[in-house]
C-alpha cells in the first residue's frame, strides 16, 4: 500500500429540483446545487469533489469564483503523487483557471483557497442510471468522491453497491492537522462485510481510497426517487 505518497504529497502541496415537462414530453434531468465549504488559507488544504454534472465540468464552470490564487491539485494515480503543476485562479488573467482542469464527478481533488474561507455553490444535473468510476487497485492511493450528491456512510450511501475487496482502506483527510487521519476505515470479510470504523461523508467531500485487490470498474446504479 503506497498511502505513505499520499501523505507528503498532500501535506506539500442538494437542494434538487425536479425537471420541467413541456407538452407530451417529459424530462427525466434533476438539476441541483451542492454548496462545500473551503477553509480558510491559514489553515491549508482540503480534499473535495464534484458532486453534480455539467455540460462541461472544467474548474471555470464548476468553481467560478474563488479567491484570487486559489489551487486545485489532481491526484496522479500511476507515480502516486500530486501532479506538479497545479490549477491556480487568476483575477489579473480575467478571473479564470490556468490550466482549467476538467474534473468530473467521482474524482477527488485538493483544493486550498488562496485567501479567506469560501463556498463553492456546484451546480449541474444530478446523474443517473449506471454509473462508472474507475478504481485503480494493488494498493495504490487514489482520490475520489461520490458520483452523485448523497451523504452518509461509506457501505450504504457513498459507496452503494461498491464491490469492495478484503482490506481495502479509505483515509479521510483532517484538514487541522493537514495530514490524513491516521484511523482510516478498512473493509472486512470475516467482520461481516463491513467497514470499521465507518466513515461520514458529507456531500461534496473528497477522500482517499487504497483497495487491496486488482483494480475494478465501480459501477454505481442511481435514481431520484
Amino acid at each position: 500500500m503506497r498511502t505513505k505518497a499520499l501523505l507528503c504529497a498532500a501535506a506539500l502541496a442538494a437542494g434538487v429540483a425536479s425537471s420541467m415537462a413541456q407538452s407530451n414530453v417529459y424530462s427525466l434531468n434533476v438539476v441541483g446545487y451542492v454548496n462545500v465549504p473551503i477553509p480558510d488559507s491559514s489553515l491549508g488544504a482540503t480534499i473535495i469533489c464534484n458532486p453534480l454534472d455539467q455540460a462541461t465540468n472544467d474548474l471555470n464552470h464548476i468553481i467560478p469564483n474563488p479567491p484570487d490564487n486559489t489551487v486545485v491539485f489532481r491526484w496522479d494515480v500511476v507515480n502516486q503523487g500530486l501532479f506538479p503543476n497545479p490549477a491556480t485562479f487568476s483575477v489579473g488573467s480575467g478571473n479564470i483557471w490556468i490550466p482549467n482542469f476538467v474534473i468530473n464527478p467521482g474524482e477527488g481533488f485538493v483544493i486550498a483557497s488562496g485567501g479567506g474561507p469560501f463556498t463553492n455553490t456546484f451546480v449541474g444535473n444530478v446523474l443517473q442510471g449506471a454509473l462508472s468510476n474507475p478504481i485503480a487497485g494493488n494498493g495504490n492511493a487514489q482520490l475520489i468522491g461520490s458520483m452523485v450528491p448523497v451523504a452518509g456512510g461509506l457501505l450504504t450511501n457513498v459507496l452503494s453497491g461498491y464491490a469492495a475487496s478484503d482490506n481495502d482502506v479509505v483515509f479521510i483527510w483532517d484538514v487541522p492537522s493537514q495530514g490524513l487521519n491516521p484511523n482510516p476505515s478498512t473493509y472486512t470479510v470475516s467482520g461481516g462485510n463491513i467497514w470499521t470504523p465507518e466513515q461520514n461523508i458529507a456531500v461534496g467531500q473528497g477522500f482517499v481510497m487504497a483497495r487491496a485487490d486488482a483494480g475494478i470498474t465501480y459501477t454505481r446504479n442511481f435514481t431520484v426517487q
